[in-house]
C-alpha cells in the first residue's frame, strides 16, 4: 500500500485503532445531520472496518480534507485499518 504520510508506515494496527478512536471522539463525524461517532467506534472495535459503510463514508470525507490540508495521516490510518481488516474472518458485523 502506498502512504502519502510516511509516519503511518511503521505503526502496528492496535496502535492505529487506538489513534483513530481517539479522534473519532474529538471530532464527533456527522453524516447527514447523524452524528455516527459510536457506529464509527463499533467497526473499529470489531474489525469490520473494511466492511462497514460508515467506515467508507468516512474514508471519503477524510480524503476531502486530507486534500485540502495536505495532511494525510488519519486518512491512511484508515486506510491501513481497512486493509488489516480485510483478513479477519468472515461473519464480523457490519455497522
Amino acid at each position: 500500500m502506498h502512504y502519502k504520510a510516511q509516519e503511518v508506515k511503521g505503526i502496528k494496527a492496535a496502535e492505529v485503532r487506538e489513534t483513530l478512536l481517539e479522534y473519532i471522539d474529538a471530532v464527533q463525524p456527522n453524516c447527514g445531520g447523524e452524528v455516527v461517532t459510536e457506529k464509527l467506534k463499533k467497526a473499529i472495535l470489531a474489525r469490520s472496518a473494511d466492511i462497514s459503510e460508515t467506515m467508507r463514508w468516512f474514508l471519503v470525507q477524510e480524503r476531502l480534507i486530507a486534500d485540502k490540508n495536505k495532511d494525510y495521516r488519519i486518512h491512511d490510518m484508515i486506510e491501513y485499518l481497512r486493509q488489516v481488516d480485510r483478513h479477519v474472518k468472515k461473519g464480523k458485523i457490519a455497522i
